[in-house]
């Protein structure tokens, strides 16, 4: 993730992912963001992989999920990630579901 910058992270809504109404169960938007993120570190140029190579760790401390509407099996979706600030020990990022 590069500050100023916002990645973006298409994906299509898998069988997996869906609940028997065919919307995406609650906690797997988590998964979701969480592979976001991930992709966004790697365009940066410092993959999760790298991190743990050099003996560093990302914690996620907080979560804050608003449910707008439900998202169905097969919908073509996109994860807006942005790097809203850093210091030394922390990172905020918004992540936004399009």
């Amino acid at each position: 993730m590069i500050h100023g910058q916002t990645h973006r992270y298409d994906f299509e809504v898998a069988f997996d992912q869906v609940d028997y109404g065919g919307v995406i169960y609650h906690p797997g938007y988590l998964v979701i963001y969480d592979r976001a993120r991930n992709a966004a570190l790697a365009a940066a140029g410092y993959s999760f992989k790298e991190l743990w190579d050099d003996g560093l760790a990302l914690v996620v401390a907080e979560v804050g999920l608003k449910y707008r509407k439900p998202a169905r099996m097969g919908e073509k979706l996109t994860v807006l990630t942005a790097l809203e600030s850093y210091s030394r020990g922390s990172l905020s990022v918004k992540q936004v579901l399009i």
